[in-house]
C-alpha cells in the first residue's frame, strides 16, 4: 500500500525541480476549469518527441503542473498563474509498468501528497484515457509549434442515450426541465475511471454535448460528471454556453464551472 506521498514507489521528491532542469514541451488552458498547464519532459522524453517518435525508451518522464489562474493586476485581460493545483508524472518503464502500457503514473497535490483512493484504480483510470491517442505513444502532449492534431481523439469515445429519469437527483436537479435525454460516455473510461477522471472528461463531454445538443454525462457508481448546455449570451457569438458539473471525493458538494466554448 503506497504512503500519503507515494504512489507506483514515486514521491514529488523523486523527480527534483523538473520544472527548471526539464524541457518545457506545451503550455494549455483549460477554458472550463481556468486552468493553466504546462508540461514538461526529461532529456530521454524529449529527444523522442525532437525525432517524432512514439515508440518512448524506458526512462522517458513527463511531468504536468496544473495551475490555477487570475486575471493579471497590470494588465487584467491576460490570465496568469496563481498557484499550483496538481502535479502529474508519466514514467515509461515497461517492465515495471507492464499492467498499464508500459507507463507509470504518480498523481500529487500541491503539498505533495497522493490523492485518496485506490493508487491502482488511478493507474488503471490514467492508462484507459492514454489509450486515446495509440498514434502519439499514448502521450498527449505535443511540442509546441510543432504539433499535429489532425486525428480527433473524441472519435474513439462512444457514447449512448439515456433516459434523464435514470440519472442522479443531484444532476437532474441541474437540468433544464424540457431535456428529456442525455449522452451517456461508455467504454474504457466509465469502466476505468476514478475521481481524477471526472474532472479530466469534461473536455471530452463538452464536445459530444456541442454535437448533439444535449446534456453529455460520466456515470462511475455514485460520483458523476456532466456537461449541460445553457442559453446564456456568451461573449462571442460563435460561442455557446455550458455547466460543467462533478461530485467531489468523499463529500456531498458538486464542482461546478460556467464557460463558454465553440
Amino acid at each position: 500500500m503506497a504512503s500519503e506521498s507515494s504512489m507506483n514507489s514515486y514521491t514529488l521528491k523523486h523527480f527534483g525541480n523538473f520544472a527548471k532542469d526539464w524541457h518545457l514541451v506545451t503550455v494549455r488552458y483549460r477554458k472550463d476549469t481556468s486552468e493553466m498547464r504546462f508540461t514538461y519532459a526529461n532529456d530521454a522524453a524529449w529527444k523522442a518527441l525532437q525525432e517524432k517518435r512514439t515508440d518512448y525508451p524506458d526512462g522517458a518522464v513527463f511531468a504536468k503542473i496544473g495551475a490555477m489562474t487570475q486575471p493579471d493586476p497590470g494588465f487584467t485581460s491576460s490570465m496568469v498563474p496563481s498557484g499550483t493545483r496538481r502535479v502529474q508524472f508519466m514514467v515509461r518503464d515497461r517492465i515495471k509498468h507492464k499492467s498499464t502500457d508500459g507507463w507509470g503514473y504518480a498523481l500529487f497535490d500541491s503539498e505533495g501528497k497522493i490523492y485518496p483512493g485506490d493508487p491502482k484504480a488511478a493507474s488503471e483510470a490514467c492508462m484507459a484515457c492514454h489509450r486515446l491517442v495509440p498514434e502519439r505513444g499514448q502521450v498527449f502532449s505535443q511540442v509546441m509549434f510543432m504539433e499535429n492534431y489532425a486525428q480527433t481523439t473524441t472519435a474513439r469515445l462512444k457514447f449512448a442515450d439515456i433516459d434523464v429519469k435514470t440519472l442522479p437527483k443531484a444532476l437532474r436537479a441541474k437540468l433544464p426541465g424540457d431535456v428529456k435525454k442525455a449522452r451517456e460516455l461508455i467504454g474504457a473510461l466509465k469502466e476505468k475511471s476514478f475521481f481524477g477522471t471526472l474532472d479530466e472528461v469534461q473536455p471530452f463531454l463538452t464536445e459530444e454535448s456541442t454535437k448533439s445538443g444535449l446534456p453529455a454525462v460520466l456515470l462511475s457508481g455514485r460520483d458523476f460528471s456532466a456537461v449541460i448546455p445553457q442559453t446564456k449570451t456568451c461573449e462571442h457569438p460563435e460561442e455557446k454556453s455550458f455547466l460543467g458539473i462533478h461530485t467531489l471525493p468523499q463529500t456531498t458538494k458538486l464542482f461546478e464551472n460556467s464557460f463558454c466554448q465553440k
